[in-house]
């Protein structure tokens, strides 16, 4: 392809990344969390000129993304583990017509297996899959333009 798979267009012309965040917004998230690797910075310029009005992104940098993508999908539930935060639904960058329906349909069945009572959070340590704790570059910003 030559292109990272988030700046890919879809038929319409929007980025993988931005349609996702879209979708995502589209079924009541406000904020989301965005897992980069080498191309930082132009896959957070790209969602800079289309970020959703009200939604809250959070850029993290995988500094090790030929590790592939377990060790991203670590360095997105580390970013997204904060005071408040009950679960996390996580998705591709490369499956960019999910709709907002199904995200909303999956999302009460999130909620309720968090509350499940027999539910014991069990951590892996990152050093099992020879990852640092939290070594990963954040950007932050808020939607204030897009419709």
């Amino acid at each position: 392809m030559g292109t990272p798979k988030a700046l890919l267009p879809d038929g319409a012309g929007r980025l993988f990344v931005t349609r996702t965040l879209r979708t995502f917004s589209a079924a009541s998230f406000n904020r989301m969390t965005v897992v980069t690797g080498s191309l930082h910075g132009p896959i957070v310029s790209a969602v800079a000129h289309d970020v959703p009005r009200g939604m809250a992104v959070t850029f993290v940098r995988n500094p090790h993304p030929e590790r592939g993508q377990l060790s991203s999908l670590l360095v997105g539930l580390d970013a997204a583990e904060r005071p408040g935060v009950r679960g996390a639904l996580v998705t591709l960058v490369d499956v960019p017509f999910v709709e907002a329906a199904t995200i909303r349909a999956v999302r009460p069945t999130s909620r309720a297996a968090t509350y499940a009572p027999s539910s014991v959070s069990v951590r892996t340590p990152r050093s099992a899959f020879g990852l640092e704790t939290s070594t990963s570059a954040s950007t932050e910003f808020a939607g204030t333009h897009g419709a």
